[in-house]
């Protein structure tokens, strides 16, 4: 970190209370970034962004001369949803990105990407290095040479693999109390089910169809039941070699996430609700 970066970082102000900016539009949040850049609560530089969302939103302008992101208000009458972050990227604000998909979201390949963002020397234009599809399929990339007021930027793609409800826990008293329950018990056992482990179909009479995940179990007599739950423990126990490198292969990118947060002046946590509905 440069003494002028140290510097800058002693001089931030600090908000007494966490702020929290809620607009309709994405692209909305970044007068409120700007606001907070002015008012010295965020550095002009070496900012993380943190971007949960199903979209990456790093296309460019296609028709936006570089330098107009100079002009702040002009800058903000030009961006879209899909492409907010790019120009404040070239303005010098952002230097990295961490976009957390979800797993259905694959416009860029997941893992770190390091490129320049800078003006095209002969359309004015901003445009990257980078070759991902996502890039080249709206003409954005343009060889280094070609680039002036290069910007560094370092992308993290990180895929968030959505977990299963916790299947045992409703299944935590096994054979021992569930063939003791009462009808009554038995249908509060049931709602409990669904809330938590999956959806089942009606109950008729003493029996029913439990679907937990994709596997079904049939609640019949006391002693299927119990060979049922036997079955549902197994399966609970069991974990894929595939699931567990996943996982390993996500902690290593947070790890590495909050790695380059902890040397950040500051980060900006942007969520975009779609990442948990879409």
């Amino acid at each position: 970190m440069s003494s002028s970066t140290t510097t800058a970082s002693a001089c931030l102000r600090c908000y007494k209370e966490l702020p929290v900016w809620i607009v309709e539009d994405h692209h909305d949040v970044v007068p409120y970034i700007y606001r907070a850049i002015g008012s010295k609560h965020l550095p002009s530089e070496n900012i993380a962004l943190v971007h949960l969302d199903s979209h990456p939103d790093l296309l460019v302008p296609l028709d936006m001369l570089a330098d107009s992101v100079f002009d702040k208000e002009f800058l903000f009458g030009g961006l879209s949803i899909e492409n907010w972050i790019m120009p404040v990227v070239y303005a010098g604000h952002f230097s990295h990105v961490f976009w957390l998909h979800p797993s259905w979201a694959e416009q860029i390949t997941d893992g770190k990407h390091n490129f320049i963002v800078g003006r095209d020397s002969s359309t004015k234009t901003i445009r990257v290095t980078s070759t991902e599809s996502y890039f080249l399929s709206d003409g954005l990339y343009v060889s280094e040479e070609l680039l002036e007021n290069k910007k560094v930027l370092s992308l993290q793609v990180i895929k968030v693999e959505a977990r299963e409800p916790d299947r045992c826990a409703c299944l935590g008293e096994t054979g021992e109390s569930i063939a003791k329950r009462t009808k009554r018990d038995q249908a509060t056992f049931k709602d409990l089910c669904d809330a938590n482990c999956g959806t089942s179909s009606k109950v008729n009479g003493q029996k029913g169809e439990y679907k937990l995940g994709n596997h079904c179990v049939e609640m019949g007599p006391a002693a299927a039941r119990e060979d049922a739950i036997s079955e549902t423990d197994q399966l609970c126990n069991a974990t894929p070699t595939s699931v567990t490198e996943q996982q390993q292969q996500q902690d290593e990118m947070v790890k590495d996430l909050l790695h380059v947060l902890e040397k950040q002046n500051a980060y900006i946590l942007d969520i975009d609700l779609d990442f948990f509905f879409s």
